[in-house]
């Protein structure tokens, strides 16, 4: 997301919901989710700015972990088929690898984007996301904090801008909102389930933060 949001929300100037498919959605009932467009006079894409709010049944550390689980995005994110960190030029930042399946005759998409965790505060964390090469757009940017709020659960705020490439994606403008609506509610989903399963997972994912901010390598070996 992170390269999350990015590697699903790009493709819909080239066609509407084909690789996914209608059972890939996520449940839009229940939850809090808000969305905001925002027009940013620096930016001159066919796309605003989009800002998402929603609310997540676990705590910051819980779901941050398993975000900024970059290796593991392509099990669970739609038509996501591979997410390789191949570089980390700090322990605390990381150079992913990603490639998208479309449907046939379009050749998958690949993307590498960079990205970097931040602890804002005590169980506060910020992950910014940036564009390192994407052959569908123009830019990519933005960022996914995590706030504590009562009963140990998240505020999680979603920020991203995306500049496609192709000249008709003003026209999809409409259906790339309902996809990122989508994309957030996929992993507050991902997320709620592991912490109700007490997954092993989750909790791999949550020593690999720590890991990450006491200055340990958590995918490359040590740089020595």
């Amino acid at each position: 997301m992170n390269a999350l949001i990015s590697i699903i929300f790009t493709l819909f100037v080239f066609f509407s919901g084909a690789a996914t498919g209608d059972s890939a959605l996520a449940d839009t009932k229940g939850h809090d989710l808000k969305l905001q467009e925002i027009k940013r006079p620096d930016k001159n894409g066919p796309w605003p700015e989009f800002l998402v709010e929603v609310t997540i049944h676990a705590s910051p550390l819980e779901s941050v972990a398993i975000y900024y689980a970059l290796d593991h995005q392509k099990d669970y994110v739609p038509g996501v088929i591979k997410s390789v960190v191949t570089s980390q030029p700090n322990p605390l930042e990381a150079i992913t690898d990603y490639e998208f399946a479309t449907p046939w005759p379009l050749p998958n998409s690949l993307y590498t984007n960079g990205s970097k965790l931040h602890q804002v505060a005590q169980d506060h964390y910020k992950v910014n996301w940036w564009m390192i090469t994407n052959n569908s757009a123009d830019e990519t940017t933005g960022y996914a904090e995590f706030i504590p709020t009562k009963n140990n659960m998240t505020k999680l705020i979603y920020r991203s801008y995306v500049s496609p490439k192709n000249f008709l994606a003003t026209f999809f403008k409409g259906r790339a909102k309902e996809d990122i609506k989508n994309t957030i509610l996929t992993i507050k989903k991902h997320i709620e389930d592991l912490k109700k399963q007490k997954s092993p997972l989750l909790q791999k994912y949550v020593r690999i933060i720590q890991d990450s901010l006491n200055n340990k390598y958590t995918y490359m070996p040590q740089k020595k």
